[in-house]
């Protein structure tokens, strides 16, 4: 069966787009390397080439949105058709386009100045031999080609320090030369079969990227003694393969995010020295209480999984700063979260909470807070003395009055009310000097408050609060 593919740009701007962020909750670092372009994939030749001629049209529309009026019907017609034609696709790849200087176009006479390096569509084992002659490069990007083996005359190069390979294709698996310079490596391929069996080579390697490898089993990194980062995001590895994890004292950043992991077993002890854990995207429902065992972990996040309560584990990491449960479906936060004396950032959105245990205001170190969409109806008096608060959202919620503790926080510089049954507000409110986002849209205002809102909410805009008592406008039909 033949299959089409056509480009599907996802930096292409939508038609009609209305965000509203009122604050950045748990940012995290983006895979590092190029950015792709996805390109849908078809059946039929018919739908390829129709979903080209739409991108075009796309790209004339939005081109002439500053010089004519918008037309809403016309744009509902192309977003009709493009779902259309993505319910048609049976998938996507990812395309990547060099961002470095191109190897083709490179004067030999610039060599020996060039830092940043592309091989395009570079169809040969090896790499051009000139390449040894680039001393001062830094950085080497391998795209759409099919290198199998880096020689060592140029892995060796003194100032070297990462190769990325994008798309590569050779007839076996990549091999390297044993070095002692490289410290990154980052890898998309289209099967762990072009993968390298080992890393073992490279003695000094830091930094190890495999995202988007289809990977099935951990990369053999057991003699990496000075890997510091493994990121090996959207592969398919599960729970058997943290089982099988052998002891890595050196690793202190690991990214799984959009795996098939369902548990996190016994094996996660077996990586003592991480400080960042991020298991987003996958279906965890259990995690052994030996992840307690991780006693420098300072980020952690199960950010859209399956589990049901806080484990028990979690519970005992005491130098946690950074902590994200959104997205799953959590009842309630335990008087335990005492222990969690360094944490700073704690994100329990989009879950099921009822209640915070009374003792909150013993997590003296929380400065951000975001319980967005729960069932809370009371906030505890204990959120009162968390002086040192900026952020706290609790939108969609059930408090059916307003936390008076909350004006004992006048550090706060970011609140979120919105979607609640709260009737009325004090005016002690509208004394905060560090208010930079207040959103309280969504309540049924007595009429008292109906009447002194506008003024409120004058006086805190005339100090440049951004205030927000008025749902957001919808996008359109």
């Amino acid at each position: 069966m033949r299959l089409f593919v056509a480009k599907f740009s996802m930096r292409t701007p939508p038609i009609c787009l209305f965000i509203f962020i009122s604050a950045q909750a748990l940012s995290q670092k983006a895979v590092v390397g190029s950015s792709p372009i996805q390109e849908l994939i078809f059946r039929t030749k018919g739908d390829s080439i129709a979903n080209a001629k739409l991108d075009g049209i796309f790209r004339q529309f939005i081109s002439n949105r500053a010089s004519s009026p918008t037309s809403m019907e016309k744009a509902d017609s192309l977003m009709k058709l493009r779902r259309e034609l993505l319910n048609k696709s049976i998938g996507f790849r990812y395309v990547y386009r060099p961002r470095y200087t191109l190897w083709d176009t490179l004067a030999p006479s610039d060599r020996e100045e060039v830092t940043r390096l592309t091989l395009f569509n570079w169809r040969s084992e090896k790499l051009p031999d000139e390449v040894a002659k680039c001393k001062n490069l830094e950085t080497l990007e391998i795209v759409n080609s099919t290198v199998g083996t880096i020689q060592e005359e140029i892995s060796a190069l003194p100032k070297l320090r990462t190769i990325e390979l994008y798309n590569n294709k050779p007839s076996h698996r990549l091999r390297f030369k044993k070095n002692t310079n490289l410290t990154t490596i980052l890898i998309r391929a289209e099967g762990p079969g072009r993968l390298p069996r080992t890393y073992k080579r490279l003695k000094m390697l830091k930094r190890l990227d495999l995202s988007r490898t289809k990977l099935k089993t951990f990369p053999r990194i057991y003699k990496n003694q000075e890997l510091k980062e493994l990121i090996l995001t959207e592969n398919s590895l599960g729970a058997m393969q943290l089982r099988k994890f052998k002891t890595q004292k050196s690793i202190e950043f690991l990214d799984i995010r959009g795996n098939k992991i369902k548990t996190v077993p016994d094996g996660i002890e077996n990586l003592p020295n991480l400080k960042t854990l991020w298991f987003n995207f996958n279906q965890i429902s259990y995690v052994s209480p030996r992840i307690s065992r991780l006693l420098l972990l300072e980020d952690l996040s199960f950010y859209s999984n399956s589990i049901m309560s806080i484990p028990s584990g979690v519970y005992k990491l005491k130098s946690l700063r950074k902590l994200d449960l959104y997205y799953n479906n959590i009842e309630k936060l335990d008087s335990s979260a005492v222990q969690w004396k360094n944490l700073s950032i704690l994100g329990l959105d989009n879950n099921v909470i009822t209640s915070l245990p009374a003792n909150i205001g013993e997590m003296r170190s929380l400065t951000k807070i975001y319980l967005n969409n729960n069932r809370l109806s009371m906030l505890p008096e204990g959120i009162g003395k968390l002086t040192q608060l900026k952020a706290l959202q609790v939108n969609r919620n059930y408090l059916t009055e307003f936390p008076e503790q909350i004006v004992k926080l006048t550090n706060l510089e970011d609140l979120d009310l919105s979607n609640n049954h709260i009737p009325s507000l004090p005016g002690e409110l509208f004394d905060f000097r560090r208010f930079e986002i207040l959103c309280l849209y969504g309540n049924p205002w007595n009429e008292d408050t109906k009447e002194k809102l506008p003024a409120w909410v004058e006086k805190l805009r005339s100090e440049k609060t951004f205030v927000l008592i008025e749902a957001p406008a919808e996008t359109g039909n």
